[in-house]
C-alpha cells in the first residue's frame, strides 16, 4: 500500500490503508482512509518498489511508475 499515494484535486493526500489482488480480474482495489466523494477528482500515484514484490501484467512485466494518473471516480458515497 505504500507504493500508491492518492490525491484530491486540490492535493490532499487520502492515505492507503492496504490493497487487494485480484489475479483473476487482473484489477489492483485500494482501501483508502476515507470515502472518495461523488464526484470528487483524484489521482493515483504508484512507485515501483525494488525488488522482487512488484506488480504486473498480464505477461510479466513490470508496471510502469505512475505520476499523478486520473482515475474515474465511480464512488456513489456523497
Amino acid at each position: 500500500a505504500t507504493d500508491f499515494a492518492v490525491n484530491s484535486a486540490s492535493g490532499l493526500a487520502i492515505r492507503v490503508n492496504s490493497l487487494t489482488v485480484d489475479a483473476t480480474t487482473k484489477t489492483v482495489t485500494l482501501h483508502l482512509d476515507r470515502d472518495v466523494d461523488r464526484g470528487e477528482a483524484v489521482t493515483v500515484s504508484y512507485t515501483k518498489p525494488a525488488g522482487d514484490n512488484v506488480l504486473q501484467d498480464a505477461a510479466g512485466n513490470d508496471a510502469a511508475n505512475l505520476t499523478k494518473q486520473v482515475v474515474t471516480n465511480n464512488s456513489a458515497a456523497d
